[in-house]
C-alpha cells in the first residue's frame, strides 16, 4: 500500500502505517464516487447505509487518487438539520416566519423555503435570467418580500433590482416598486400580515429624495412613506432598518460623517414623526425587536458614542433603564459575533468570541432570569434567526441549515436520572452505557475538530484539558473493540 494525498474538511483520526482511521459520509475518487465497502476495512465493522460512521480502512494510490471526506456533523437530540435541495448552491441570509414554521434564504440567484420539522425544502422561485434575493417572510410564512431583477411580475422588463411580494397562497408575484430605471433597491423587512414592506432605494418614492441618496421607504397602506431622514446628500449614511410586526414603526441607525456619531431613530407611520428614544449612542451593530419597544445595542459607559470602557451589551424598553446583558472590560477581550431576539426581546443569543489563546466562541442564552450557555450551538454557527416566542433558533453551520428546539420557561422539565459519575465509566462511554459506541467515537472526533462541545462525551476527556486529543480518540478506539469491562 502507498501513501496518498488527502483533501480533508473534517474527520481525520490518526494514520498508522497504511491503515488511515477516519469519521466520513462518502468517499470521492478520481472524480468517481464508489461506496466505502469497497476499501479494505479494518478494525471497526462498516455500515455504509448510515449517513456518517468510523471507518478504519487502507487504501491503494497506485494511480495517485485523491481522498476527499466530508462529514455528517453529530447534533445534540434537540437539534436537527433541515431539507435543502441540491439545485440550491449555498444558504444565505435565513430568515424564520414568526410563527416558527417555516425558513426562507437564498443561494444568490433563487430564493427557497425549508419547513422547521425537516421534511420539505423546495425553491420558491425559478428565475433563468436575473436574480430573485433577500427574502423577508410574514408571520405565518405565506408572504415573502424579496428583491428580484428577473421579470417574475411582468412589469421589470430592464432587469432593475425591483422589490416584489411572493404570494404562495395564490402562486403569484405582486410588484411593490417599479422603478423602470436604474435605481437601487433593497429589501429590508415586512410586517407580520405582509401588508407592510421597508425596503432601501436611492429613488424618490415619496417625493423627498430629490438627492437621489439611498433612503429607507415603507409601503404601507398602499402607499409609500419615507421614514429616513433626508437632505444630508452624503454627509450621513443609514444602516438597514427594521419594522415593527404591526407595520408601522420603523428602527435605524444614522451615521454622522465625518466623526460616525449614530443615533438609533425611531420613525412611526401613524405619525410620520421620528423621534430619538434612547439617550445612548450605539456603537456597532444594534438590533430593534419586533414587537417595536426595544433595542438592543453595545455602547460605551458614557453612551454618548465615544469608547469608553468597559463596552457592553444592553437591552432598552423605550421609555425604562437599560440592562447590561454582556460587559467586555478591554477591546482585545473578545466581540460578540452573532445575535438574535424573540420578538419582544425576552429572549437573546449571541455567539461570543473571545480572543483567548484557544479562541473560545460559544452561544448564550441571555432571558430575565439570568444567561446559560447552549453548547449545542456549535462555534461555527453563523446567520442565526429567532422565532416569535424563541423556541426555534435556525443557524448555518458548515454550509448547511439547522434548527435548534430551546426549552421555554415555561416548559415543564423533562425529569433526568442522576448520571454514573464520569470515573466509574470507561474512556469514550458518553451516555455511561457501559460501551463505547460508533455514535460515540464520532462525538469524540467532532469535539476534537472543535464542531461539538465537551460537555457532549466530557468522559472522553481523561486528562480533563477541556478537550479531547488524538489519543484519548485511540483510547476510545480500543475500548470499542475491547469492551469497556476489559479496559
Amino acid at each position: 500500500m502507498n501513501r496518498f494525498v488527502a483533501q480533508l474538511s473534517a474527520g481525520v483520526l490518526g494514520l498508522f502505517g497504511s491503515v488511515l482511521v477516519i469519521f466520513a459520509t462518502d468517499f470521492v475518487v478520481s472524480a468517481h464516487s464508489v461506496q466505502a465497502a469497497s476499501y479494505t476495512v479494518d478494525a471497526l465493522p462498516i455500515d455504509p447505509r448510515k449517513p456518517a460512521t468510523l471507518y478504519a480502512a487502507t487504501f491503494d494510490n497506485d494511480s495517485g487518487y485523491t481522498l476527499t471526506i466530508t462529514p455528517t456533523p453529530t447534533l445534540a437530540p434537540n437539534v436537527h438539520q433541515l431539507q435543502v435541495p441540491a439545485q440550491a448552491a449555498s444558504i444565505n441570509g435565513p430568515r424564520i416566519s414568526e410563527d416558527g414554521g417555516v425558513v426562507f434564504y437564498d443561494d444568490r440567484t433563487n430564493v427557497f423555503l425549508a419547513t422547521t420539522d425537516g421534511l420539505h425544502g423546495r425553491a420558491i422561485t425559478a428565475v433563468q435570467s436575473g436574480i430573485c434575493i433577500e427574502p423577508y417572510p410574514s408571520e405565518d410564512g405565506n408572504l415573502v418580500a424579496m428583491k428580484c431583477s428577473a421579470n417574475v411580475t411582468g412589469q421589470n422588463p430592464d432587469g432593475n433590482g425591483e422589490i416584489v411580494l411572493r404570494d404562495l397562497i395564490h402562486d403569484q408575484y405582486i410588484p411593490i416598486t417599479i422603478s423602470g430605471d436604474t435605481f437601487t433597491n433593497h429589501a429590508t423587512d415586512i410586517g407580520a400580515d405582509g401588508s407592510s414592506v421597508l425596503f432601501t432605494s436611492d429613488a424618490n418614492w415619496a417625493g423627498k429624495n430629490l438627492e437621489a441618496i439611498d433612503e429607507l421607504f415603507l409601503f404601507h397602506g398602499g402607499q409609500y412613506n419615507q421614514a429616513s431622514e433626508g437632505g444630508f446628500e452624503g454627509n450621513y449614511a443609514i444602516e438597514p432598518g427594521a419594522l415593527s410586526r404591526d407595520g408601522n414603526l420603523v428602527g435605524y441607525v444614522r451615521l454622522i460623517r465625518p466623526h460616525e456619531d449614530s443615533a438609533f431613530l425611531l420613525y412611526d407611520a401613524r405619525t410620520g414623526q421620528t423621534t430619538e428614544p434612547v439617550a445612548c449612542h450605539p456603537m456597532g451593530g444594534y438590533l430593534f425587536t419586533r414587537d417595536g419597544k426595544s433595542l438592543v445595542y453595545a455602547a460605551g459607559t458614557t453612551c454618548d458614542g465615544t469608547l469608553t470602557l468597559p463596552l457592553r451589551i444592553y437591552i432598552e424598553r423605550f421609555g425604562n433603564e437599560r440592562h447590561a446583558l454582556l460587559e467586555f472590560s478591554t477591546l482585545d477581550q473578545g466581540y460578540v459575533r452573532e445575535i438574535a431576539s424573540n420578538t419582544d426581546g425576552s429572549r437573546i443569543v449571541m455567539i461570543v468570541k473571545y480572543n483567548t489563546p484557544d479562541a473560545l466562541t460559544y452561544a448564550s442564552l441571555f432571558t430575565a432570569s439570568g444567561s446559560q450557555q447552549l453548547p449545542e450551538i456549535p462555534a461555527d454557527a453563523s446567520a442565526l434567526t429567532f422565532d416569535g416566542v424563541g423556541r426555534k433558533l435556525v443557524f448555518v453551520s458548515q454550509k448547511q441549515l439547522f434548527v435548534a428546539d430551546l426549552a421555554l420557561d415555561s416548559d415543564t422539565p423533562t425529569p433526568t436520572s442522576t448520571p454514573t459519575p464520569a470515573l466509574a465509566r470507561c474512556l469514550g462511554d458518553c451516555d455511561a452505557s457501559g460501551d463505547v459506541t460508533v455514535n460515540e467515537l464520532i462525538t469524540m472526533v467532532n469535539i476534537a475538530l472543535g464542531s461539538a462541545n465537551i460537555s457532549l462525551c466530557a468522559v472522553g476527556d481523561a486528562d480533563s484539558s477541556g478537550t479531547i486529543e488524538i489519543n484519548e480518540i485511540i483510547a476510545a478506539v480500543n475500548n470499542a473493540l475491547a469492551s469497556c469491562s476489559a479496559s
